[in-house]
């Protein structure tokens, strides 16, 4: 059992962290309020999970962009596709969730997290969180007018003009300085040797972002009427829409 927990240590987290903030939004809800302390955490996991990553590696990356391309396209393309058929399963607000989740950009814990945590490329996850988020401001207003036929507030339209500069603060920003700081030889040798750690630190991050979610999908269902009929069918859907993305 320690064993297990050890290797699945991430997992039996990210079920407890869920199951917190979902049951009891109340205790959490002045951080999931604070945009600010939400923001820097995003910035925060970034860097510390691009620093490791080889300068080398990154401009060969760049160079010839298929497997992060490839991985954007799947993203922005296929998956909220997919979804679209799926959805015809599900009615209400289940299927506009569905829907809604898969419109939006490649995630750090679908990404950059779990790429590390399988032995994967780094470079290709962070190239393909960065490509996805930016783009997002294009690619998700698109599909949810595809898949929902609705128009988009004036609100939204706005902030949605506003989120390119927010993602290249968030996003981009925090990978160009840190692939600028170890560019210092010493720097970049001790953050290489120190990759599991900063490996460690950043899931330690997503476990925050994840209790953010949590209670705020908490504070939402406890403030209006919702029923659990389609549950099973929702979870079903999902399952085969994550599996259908991984293959």
């Amino acid at each position: 059992m320690i064993r297990i927990l050890r290797r699945q240590w991430f997992l039996a987290s990210l079920a407890i962290v869920f199951g917190l903030g979902f049951s009891f939004p109340h205790w959490f809800e002045p951080f999931a309020n604070a945009r600010m302390l939400r923001s820097a955490i995003v910035a925060t996991v970034l860097f510390i999970m691009a620093l490791p990553l080889d300068t080398r590696s990154v401009g060969q990356s760049l160079r010839s962009p298929w497997a992060a391309l490839l991985g954007s396209i799947v993203n922005v393309g296929l998956l909220p596709l997919t979804a679209w058929g799926l959805s015809l399963l599900l009615s209400g607000d289940m299927k506009t969730g569905l829907l809604v989740t898969a419109a939006v950009p490649c995630t750090l814990a679908t990404a950059a997290v779990w790429t590390r945590r399988a032995g994967g490329d780094d470079t290709v996850s962070i190239l393909v969180t960065a490509m996805t988020n930016v783009s997002c401001f294009l690619t998700t207003p698109f599909w949810l007018f595809v898949t929902t036929g609705s128009h988009l507030s004036l609100e939204l339209k706005t902030r949605l003009m506003q989120m390119p500069v927010r993602l290249a603060l968030l996003v981009v920003l925090p990978i160009a300085l840190a692939q600028l700081v170890r560019q210092h030889r010493a720097v970049g040798e001790w953050a290489s040797a120190r990759k599991t750690i900063f490996s460690t630190l950043s899931q330690g991050g997503i476990l925050c972002m994840v209790l953010t979610g949590a209670t705020q999908c908490g504070l939402s269902l406890s403030s209006a009427a919702w029923s659990s009929q389609g549950i099973p069918t929702m979870f079903a859907v999902v399952m085969v829409l994550h599996l259908a993305k991984q293959l």
